[in-house]
């Protein structure tokens, strides 16, 4: 990261021009910081974003502390942003089905 000009590192960007302007690899990049001697952020970054997406769950902490260069820190601060947004994001409705035409109605977007 510190090849970088400072304008162009994650954590100035995000205040320069907003956070939904970051790729993935540079908002997890953003979050840890730091690399580790001889494994620079964007690479960790690189490798933490290959255990998201494609229908896979999210990864959890044991998950992320194997990826060379996450460590016990890393790892918690990135299982800690997962958790924040899902807690965030994902707020109880209240609504509960106890038939299937009680799911009809939260369907209805697909058709």
């Amino acid at each position: 990261m510190r090849d970088m000009h400072i304008a162009d590192r994650p954590r100035e960007r995000i205040a320069a021009r907003g956070a939904d302007t970051l790729s993935n690899v540079d908002l997890v990049a953003a979050i840890i910081g730091s690399g580790i001697k001889g494994r620079d952020v964007r690479v960790i970054a690189r490798d933490v974003c290959l255990l998201l997406g494609n229908g896979r769950p999210l990864p959890g902490y044991e998950d992320l502390s194997k990826v060379p260069g996450m460590g016990k820190v890393h790892s918690a601060q990135i299982s800690a942003a997962f958790e924040l947004a899902r807690r965030l994001l994902c707020k109880p409705t209240g609504i509960r089905i106890h038939q299937p035409e009680d799911a009809e109605p939260l369907l209805a977007f697909l058709r």
